[in-house]
Order: structure tokens, then C-alpha cells, then sequence
């Protein structure tokens, strides 16, 4: 009686507590019991390189909560997974293996969710650059990607993308930069951050913008007058001159 007593007791306080619980709450205890079935996934951690969040804790809290935790169990049980290490392009599976998405470490291991072994393309991806220079700083044309990785448009060119563009696609983020005079004899700036000058004896003329390379459209020769200073001479290229010491500047 006293054993039938106990047993009754427990069950009834067992029978509070899982009516208490939500149905996502069940999963996740259902998950925590049958552990072990994720050994494919945990053989492939060690101290050194603990299992990510998103493939043993995330992921798992993600499934259950949209009532997929079944289908997480059966993916482990039936087949590998592999996960992004969050180090470049490393890959990790629960074979034990450590993989990479591209010999050339241009491609990415982007993936936040465990994904099937062999299934590459869920997990792996050319990166996205996007412009990320300062407009009239030194690194006006300077790129940066998903990969980790900074670039730069050529000297000549200017970072213009507004939108993201795919890595090695440099076209859509480049394009031949513009270069304005400054009004200061011979110099002007570029779009692609860099500040140059025409010639010697040159002024910078043009008052719009033009292509770079395209000197001759906004220098050409300067011009010089008399200051009335003696034999001093001014020029539009920003130099100041001066006759000979024996002679007078008189135009």
C-alpha cells in the first residue's frame, strides 16, 4: 500500500508539471533527454574549438520553437551536418571533418544554421563588398567585404555602389573617378581621394567636373602679369616668378 501510495504521488506531481509546460518547452526537455543522439554533431568539438551556439544551442531552441525539433533529431541521426566556424571560410561536420568553401579563400562560410554535408551552397557563398570610404578622405575608393578582406578601386577610379555588389564583381562598385579644380592655381581633387596637379605652368581651369586622365580638359598653360612690385610676376598656375635682377616687370 505504502509503494502504491508513493508511486501515486509521483505521478500526480509529474502529471502537474508537464500539463504546466508549453508544447515547445516538451520538445526541448524530449531534446535535452535524448542528447546523445547529437553525438555526430559534438564528436567533432573540443576545448579548443567548443561547438558554436548556433549549432547545438541556437539552432536547436529555433527548431523547437517552430515545432521542428523531430526534424532536427532525424537530420542528426540520418545524415552529417556541418556548420560555419565563423573563421573565414572553415567548415566544420559532425564526421569529424574540417572543410573550407574555396581553396582561394574567396568564397565565405556564411550560414547561421547547421546545413547536410555535401550540401555546400547552403552554407557557402562568394562574399558582398560594399563602398566604405570617406568621401574626399585619402580612402574615397576603399572597399570592404563580408570576408573579412579591405580593398581598393584602382587609383583612377571611385567607389560608387550604394547597394552591396558580389566580390570579384569590381565593375559594379568601381567606375572612372572625376576630378574638380580647387580654384588654387593647379591643383585639383578626385573623387577617387587622391589630389593632384596639372603641370608645371599649367593652371586648372575648368569650373566642371572631368574625367581622370582626361588632363587636357582642365589644365591647359597659364598666364602671368606684373604685380607692380618691381620685377615680380604673378601666374595663374599659383607660381610667383620674377624678371631678371636687372630687369623691371612692366606689362
Amino acid at each position: 500500500l505504502a509503494q502504491e501510495f508513493w508511486i501515486s504521488r509521483i505521478a500526480y506531481f509529474i502529471s502537474r508539471f508537464v500539463f504546466a509546460m508549453t508544447f515547445s518547452e516538451i520538445i526541448t526537455r524530449v531534446l535535452v533527454v535524448t542528447w546523445p543522439m547529437l553525438h555526430l554533431v559534438r564528436a567533432a568539438c573540443d576545448a579548443d574549438d567548443a561547438c558554436p551556439s548556433h549549432v547545438i544551442g541556437d539552432s536547436m531552441l529555433l527548431h523547437t520553437k517552430s515545432e521542428k525539433g523531430s526534424e532536427l533529431l532525424e537530420d542528426v541521426s540520418n545524415g552529417t551536418l556541418c556548420w560555419c566556424t565563423r573563421k573565414g571560410n572553415e567548415i566544420k561536420c559532425g564526421n569529424g571533418e574540417s572543410r573550407a568553401c574555396s581553396l582561394n579563400q574567396e568564397m565565405e562560410c556564411y550560414a547561421s544554421e547547421p546545413f547536410a554535408y555535401g550540401q555546400w551552397d547552403l552554407g557557402c557563398r562568394m562574399p558582398k563588398c560594399w563602398c566604405s570610404g570617406v568621401a574626399g578622405a585619402n580612402n574615397a575608393n576603399q572597399i570592404s567585404c563580408s570576408n573579412g578582406t579591405v580593398r581598393a578601386c584602382s587609383p583612377s577610379q571611385e567607389c560608387y555602389a550604394d547597394k552591396p555588389f558580389e566580390f570579384n564583381q569590381w565593375g559594379d562598385g568601381c567606375r572612372t573617378a572625376t576630378c574638380k579644380c580647387t580654384s588654387d592655381g593647379n591643383k585639383m581633387n578626385c573623387t577617387s581621394g587622391q589630389r593632384r596637379a596639372c603641370s608645371v605652368g599649367q593652371e586648372c581651369f575648368a569650373t566642371e567636373a572631368f574625367d581622370y586622365g582626361q588632363w587636357k580638359e582642365g589644365c591647359k598653360l597659364a598666364t602671368c602679369k606684373c604685380t607692380g612690385d618691381g620685377n615680380k610676376i604673378s601666374c595663374t598656375s599659383g607660381e610667383e616668378r620674377a624678371c631678371s635682377v636687372d630687369q623691371e616687370c612692366f606689362a
